[in-house]
């Protein structure tokens, strides 16, 4: 009986060859392919009945301000800025604020405007 392999992802349907090339930021021989979005690091946790999410990169000379509720109420939205152009966003108990400035730092120049 003959198995089916199955391709989750776009990788995988560029073979070997394809995806080296795609890492590189160039297009596999002989073929153009749209380019994918970029996508900021993430992740989330559960944390004592809290939801903890984080997407960008933060580091050294980031700037850090609470833009929604506050650190006493352990609800909150941090922005994290790098130049005065956001580069990370933590939320705590902020889901839809989170989403929306998350799906945003790909596009830096529309996050001033949320």
């Amino acid at each position: 009986m003959a198995r089916l392999r199955g391709r989750p992802s776009t990788g995988g349907a560029l073979g070997g060859c394809g995806r080296a090339a795609r890492s590189r930021g160039e297009d596999p021989p002989g073929r153009r392919l749209p380019r994918l979005p970029r996508q900021a690091p993430y992740f989330w946790s559960d944390q004592y009945g809290s939801r903890i999410q984080f997407a960008g990169t933060a580091g050294p000379g980031t700037e850090f301000a609470i833009e929604a509720g506050s650190l006493e109420s352990g609800s909150y939205l941090a922005i994290y800025r790098r130049e005065g152009i956001p580069v990370a966003v933590l939320g705590v108990d902020q889901v839809r604020l989170f989403t929306r400035w998350r799906r945003q730092l790909s596009a830096p120049a529309a996050l001033t405007t949320i």
